[in-house]
């Protein structure tokens, strides 16, 4: 009877800890998505009208100041444009949407505090210099992506393997260069 007692606790005790433990997200993924998003982007190619259609010829994205909040990872983001020739910055919360996926709600800051947008991360390169993000669809915005550098300087050879490989890759067929 000691020995089913002993087992008995030595389980419930390996419960408790395994309980515990899924209560925060592994700091190796945390520090890996961190590692992954953090600093300046710049959008090379994309099929967001907001981007497209406008006069933004240097268009960058910053990540930064990430936390846990909730067991889940949030970060600002600004996007920084030059329109006529005026610096413009657009300032947002992003907050992950679900724990462990690179799934995350954009929610504006000051004049942009009404907007809320899903987005994900859909592809990396394995050097984490490129990715792919996905704009979900929402009742007043269509499906959209982009794809984001590290380095500015993308060869037109390289811009139209990355533009090619996403239209084959996520049936979107029209990207625009914004290089």
């Amino acid at each position: 009877m000691k020995e089913l007692a002993f087992i008995f606790t030595f389980l419930f005790s390996i419960g408790f800890i395994t309980m515990q433990a899924q209560e925060e997200p592994p700091p190796h993924s945390f520090k890996q998505s961190k590692k992954l998003l953090n600093g300046m982007w710049h959008i090379i190619a994309t099929n967001c009208d907001e981007l497209v259609n406008s006069d933004r010829d240097t268009v960058k994205l910053v990540f930064s100041d990430f936390k846990i909040k909730n067991n889940k990872m949030t970060f600002n983001e600004s996007l920084i444009y030059y329109k006529s020739k005026t610096l413009k910055v657009q300032k947002a919360l992003n907050l992950q949407k679900i724990q462990m996926q690179l799934n995350f709600i954009w929610t504006g800051k000051g004049n942009f505090d009404l907007f809320n947008r899903k987005w994900r991360v859909i592809a990396s390169d394995s050097e984490g210099q490129r990715l792919e993000i996905q704009f979900i669809k929402t009742k007043k915005k269509f499906k959209a992506i982009a794809v984001i550098t590290r380095n500015k300087n993308t060869t037109d050879q390289q811009l139209q393997d990355i533009v090619s490989y996403v239209a084959k890759s996520y049936l979107m067929p029209t990207l625009t260069s914004l290089n």
